[in-house]
């Protein structure tokens, strides 16, 4: 497989497999200079066996931050327990996206 040298932005809307899909490109946390836009449907998530709390976790511990959310992503940035707190008590298709980035 070939690297991608010039990737800049990653977007992720997988109806709840996000969480599977970092695991599996772990990797990409690492790279410097990109950016996230990911969608977060809390039942999604975890009908695929995973969390609001361990996809923040993940961003979180490889230092990326929110730098703005909501569907058209108007919204301000804010700080990952924020927003997990909010987004767990979501139920049915209540649902966001988040630009993620190193600020």
């Amino acid at each position: 497989a070939r690297a991608v040298p010039r990737l800049r932005g990653i977007k992720m809307d997988a109806q709840g497999a996000e969480g599977r899909i970092l695991a599996a490109a772990s990797a990409l946390l690492y790279r410097v200079g990109l950016w996230w836009m990911v969608e977060v449907w809390p039942d999604g998530l975890r009908a695929c066996g995973s969390t609001v709390a361990e996809l923040c976790a993940r961003f979180d511990s490889h230092g990326w931050s929110i730098l703005a959310h909501g569907k058209q992503l108007d919204g301000a940035g804010r700080p990952w327990a924020a927003f997990c707190a909010e987004a767990d008590g979501w139920r049915g298709h209540m649902h966001t996206n988040l630009l993620i980035g190193r600020a």
